[in-house]
């Protein structure tokens, strides 16, 4: 389970509203009362759409809150429990912060995001041209996975024009970014 870093949470910590700090530390504090030190393996406010939001607006309008601090806040926001937050709510609050981060050219963000899209995680509209987009702007900031994905659209012809050229020249990127995955699919290209 991906957790946020002690860097991570102390910078958004001090980004956070005080009235919403004293929430999050009654909040811990019960966690723990009832799980017992060391057993609370989640333990994050967001349990409501407005925090949700909160979280959303911070990363886009603070430039003092990192790109990968949103894309850890994403990633604990998509392991939320059902009892918290329903899948769907979950899913449009994770992929509005990886936006965020992947605006701010985190390329991780940026691939999570498409991903989602293209697995329709939470039941999110399988949407190939934002998908398409998403994986461009990852590969954009040397994300060879992103690099991979945005192949994959060009060869299937997801969400853009296909193109071999395209494909092969993402594909190459990825390859020189260490994706032996990337590789191995540039070897399997048809020739266009």
């Amino acid at each position: 389970m991906s957790k946020l870093n002690p860097d991570s949470t102390a910078e958004m910590i001090t980004h956070l509203r005080p009235g919403r700090l004293l929430a999050l530390l009654c909040l811990a504090a019960t966690l723990w009362l009832f799980t017992g030190p060391g057993q609370t393996s989640h333990a994050d406010p967001a349990c409501s759409l407005s925090a949700i939001s909160e979280d959303v607006r911070m990363c886009q309008l603070s430039p003092a809150v990192s790109p990968q601090a949103c894309h850890e806040l994403a990633i604990s926001t998509l392991q939320l429990p059902d009892s918290c937050l329903s899948p769907p709510v979950r899913t449009l609050g994770a992929l509005e912060l990886f936006d965020a981060a992947c605006e701010r050219g985190y390329g991780e963000s940026c691939a999570q995001a498409s991903n989602l899209i293209v697995r329709r995680h939470g039941g999110i509209d399988q949407n190939f041209p934002r998908a398409a987009s998403y994986a461009d702007k990852a590969c954009a900031a040397d994300h060879a996975d992103g690099c991979n994905m945005l192949a994959f659209f060009y060869v299937n012809g997801a969400g853009v024009e296909r193109s071999i050229p395209t494909a092969r020249a993402a594909l190459k990127k990825a390859c020189a970014l260490g994706s032996a995955q990337g590789c191995a699919m540039m070897a399997d290209l048809p020739v266009d």
